[in-house]
């Protein structure tokens, strides 16, 4: 083979790798996310969001109500409940009565669109933990003290 023919192939060859690498695929896509918990805390929710890696993104979580989506689903905890914000950009999941101890393991599926454009992000995923006792009585507490001050001062 001589330098020209090499030179041919290796331009071919660097544009067919910039064409599958450089962009990503448009339109509805299903994710699967699945994490152990191995804190000592039981996780009572998962909160995932989208985030652009530069710039905006179009991308949405989406349910059955868009065509081509289903609704997110959790094959680990049960009952569990979810619901998507009005921007699109925060799916939550809660299963307070079936928490996730230490050492299982969680499993959500869902939809994100991402506007039919190929715009880069990826999703942040945070587990809700059990409050601990101590922190809703002083949360409370505190609270109590805040509006007895304030009703004090308006008499």
């Amino acid at each position: 083979m001589n330098s020209r023919t090499m030179l041919i192939t290796g331009i071919i060859t660097a544009l067919l790798l910039v064409g599958s690498f450089g962009t990503a695929q448009a339109g509805i896509s299903p994710y699967h996310y699945e994490q152990t918990n191995d804190s000592s805390v039981d996780w009572i929710g998962y909160f995932f969001e989208i985030k652009p890696t530069s710039g905006t993104t179009p991308a949405v979580f989406c349910d059955s109500s868009t065509t081509g989506c289903t609704d997110p689903t959790s094959s680990s905890q049960s009952p569990y409940s979810w619901s998507i914000d009005t921007a699109g950009t925060l799916l939550n999941f809660y299963f307070a009565s079936d928490p996730a101890v230490n050492g299982d393991m969680v499993v959500f599926d869902y939809y994100i669109d991402d506007g039919g454009s190929a715009f880069s992000f990826y999703t942040a995923a945070t587990p809700s933990v059990v409050p601990e006792p101590i922190s809703a009585i002083l949360f409370i507490a505190g609270g109590g003290t805040l509006l007895v001050r304030r009703f004090r001062k308006s008499s």
